[in-house]
């Protein structure tokens, strides 16, 4: 009777979810029965809805291939973009027809684990999860209704526009289900370590055992239900991160040629605008759902506390100084892209400038909002860098801030002196080029922007190293002591200070480990861009250096203009990483001095144990809103990456160029 009533609570909640994967084909089984009943006749329908759908994919890849009047890149990218509609949509419909049992499996393990978190007095707010459940599809609909309507105004070709629907349809369904369901486990990740920070507060040591033991029962549960999810699901999402790579860059590339085509197609521009958020919409939406659930396992029983922001208190110019910046910036931008792309120049050209104008305004537009969404967890950030001086102090250590002060200052005059020397010898070349200087204004101000980011980051990122080096330093004054006094396993009289450091040193890299995790949720996404931009910008610059080297006749003006442009960047991208880099191993190195403490005393040896474990569970890092850490494997994979790009763009470039 229970099994009944739970299972109709969770179709109750999830009902327009299931409903839409019965719709698109990967649920073929009756959701009302509680054994979830195969229906046949739906895994008929969509084994004979496979059958049928190749053969109209194979007509309309033949009368893509016939037509001798369209470019043969045009043809290539079609046929590619029809051949991944078909393989993705096939898969989904075959896995509902032949991974029926896995689905439903994964189905009642989620019904079952509610009935676990029940047992223990977890209520979940199946309301509140049905009604985001119900606004999410809305949405979603919308968005989805509106891309083949927009579609059926700029093209005649019906098949086309029938394999288009499907697509999206079935596309967005399945992003629509993989993010609801990881919701639904993050929740409950959410609701568990809710649980755990109610009883550290409520319940004495003694009174601890029993809810701790039935924690790690529920989030072993949770944990495996992630495994199911990645064993039942993992090929359609394999298939759609990569169809949705693929429709991206071929989406990006019509943009580009569409822009530099006289006259501008203006509505094909607008479309395929649309047409590429959905889908960059959809990888980042899955992306962050995924992340912030594997957190919310990390995190599994750590306690935060609300720090005094009083002494940090927010200006409302600074605020009102941010919109006006962001409602300035982003109409310049828009009249740098006409310009840019109304001039006479080759679509190369074009399109690489244009690319940049467009990550210029993400880069910096993001940056401003930024700092005005994330200024709490940048007053966190410092506070609690404030508290860990504070507890260096009772230890009788002190920061030697008046060093840190004048470094800070000596680093920020060079980067201004550097600045204004590149952007003063930009100016003078664009002058004499005769370039839009409106356009080159806003290269200069991404210039600042970028050397701005990256001087926040290194410094900040410095002081926290500086911290942990101090703590070593500590830990190398115990490894002396213990060195020149051998103390037996019954001699610990003298040995209450130095365990008493030694318990403070644990705590205190434990809070140094929390300010790296906050420092990657606070300047994450900016990172990010930072990184992304660069990127973009040193494969640009390369770019025009080794078209200009290959003209035919070589002036020194256009061979400084990408070297200038080029620097700060290069230099920005490896310095950020070397001091993340070498902070996370000053962080490391703690857990290999402990091990050097020469001692018999046990409650040391302990205190060592656990703090060894500590270090190891903790897994500090730097990285970009989770896509990748910030390390010297991150530079190693940049200069492929240029590598591999340079050459693309000359080949593109030459072949044009022959054309």
């Amino acid at each position: 009777m229970m099994d009944r009533i739970n299972h109709k609570k969770f179709i109750n909640t999830t009902k327009l979810l299931l409903w839409c994967d019965q719709t698109i084909g990967l649920i073929t089984f009756d959701i009302n029965t509680p054994s979830f009943k195969l229906s046949k006749i739906r895994s008929f329908l969509n084994i004979t809805a496979s059958a049928v759908l190749l053969p109209f994919a194979i007509y309309h890849i033949f009368m893509h291939i016939v037509p001798t009047k369209l470019i043969s890149f045009y043809k290539s990218t079609a046929i590619l973009e029809i051949a991944f509609e078909v393989i993705f949509i096939v898969t989904v419909w075959m896995t509902g027809a032949v991974k029926h049992s896995k689905i439903a499996h994964f189905l009642n393990k989620m019904i079952r684990l509610d009935e676990r978190f029940q047992s223990v007095g977890l209520q979940i707010d199946t309301v509140r999860e049905k009604r985001r459940i119900k606004i999410h599809f809305f949405l979603r609909s919308l968005f989805a209704i509106m891309l083949p309507l927009g579609i059926l105004l700029i093209s005649q070709d019906v098949i086309a526009n029938v394999l288009l629907f499907i697509f999206i349809v079935v596309k967005s369904g399945v992003a629509f289900q993989t993010i609801e369901f990881v919701s639904i486990i993050r929740n409950r990740f959410v609701i568990l370590n809710r649980y755990i920070e109610e009883s550290i507060s409520k319940y004495k040591h003694a009174e601890l055992v029993m809810p701790l033991c039935k924690s790690c029962d529920l989030h072993h549960r949770l944990s495996k239900l992630i495994k199911q999810l990645n064993a039942t699901y993992g090929l359609i999402l394999l298939l759609m991160f990569t169809s949705h790579f693929i429709f991206i860059v071929v989406s990006i590339f019509y943009m580009s040629a569409y822009l530099i085509s006289n006259p501008i197609m203006w509505d094909r521009v607008m479309l395929l605008t649309f047409w590429s958020a959905f889908f960059i919409v959809n990888v980042l939406y899955i992306c962050n759902q995924c992340y912030n659930t594997v957190e919310e396992s990390r995190i599994f029983g750590l306690v935060t506390f609300t720090p005094d922001r009083s002494k940090f208190r927010p200006s409302s110019l600074r605020f009102c100084l941010n919109i006006l910046s962001i409602f300035t910036y982003v109409p310049m931008i828009l009249y740098c892209v006409y310009t840019t792309a109304t001039y006479d120049s080759f679509m190369i050209y074009k399109t690489t400038n244009i690319i940049i104008l467009g990550l210029n305004v993400v880069y910096v537009v993001t940056a401003w909002i930024c700092a005005i969404t994330k200024r709490d967890m940048f007053v966190e950030f410092l506070l609690k860098l404030v508290d860990f001086d504070s507890k260096l102090q009772t230890m009788n250590i002190k920061v030697n801030y008046h060093r840190v002060h004048r470094k800070i200052m000596v680093q920020s005059l060079g980067r201004v002196g550097v600045l204004v020397v590149i952007i003063g010898t930009l100016a003078i070349i664009a002058n004499l080029n005769g370039d839009t200087m409106i356009v080159e204004a806003m290269a200069y101000i991404l210039l600042a922007m970028n050397s701005a980011v990256c001087h926040q980051t290194i410094e900040l990122v410095k002081m926290l190293k500086i911290r942990f080096v101090i703590l070593n330093k500590q830990i190398n004054n115990l490894i002396e002591y213990f060195q020149k006094n051998k103390i037996g396993p019954v001699e610990t009289k003298g040995t209450n200070k130095q365990l008493n450091t030694l318990n403070k040193i644990c705590a205190l890299h434990h809070h140094l480990s929390k300010l790296v995790k906050l420092f990657n949720e606070t300047f994450g996404i900016v990172l990010l861009l930072m990184f992304g931009v660069s990127f973009v910008v040193i494969v640009i610059t390369i770019f025009f250096f080794t078209a200009n080297v290959q003209a035919g006749e070589l002036y020194f003006m256009s061979l400084l203009n990408p070297i200038l442009s080029n620097v700060t960047f290069v230099i920005d991208v490896v310095y950020v990483c070397d001091v993340c880099y070498s902070t996370i191993e000053e962080a490391n190195k703690a857990g290999e001095l402990i091990h050097k403490i020469d001692t018999e005393d046990h409650d040391i040896r302990d205190e060592i144990e656990m703090f060894s474990l500590q270090i190891a569970n903790e897994q500090v890092e730097f990285n970009a809103a989770g896509f990748f850490a910030i390390n010297y494997t991150l530079v190693f994979s940049i200069l492929g990456g240029v590598t591999t790009y340079i050459i693309i763009l000359i080949q593109l470039a030459t072949s044009l160029a022959g054309q």
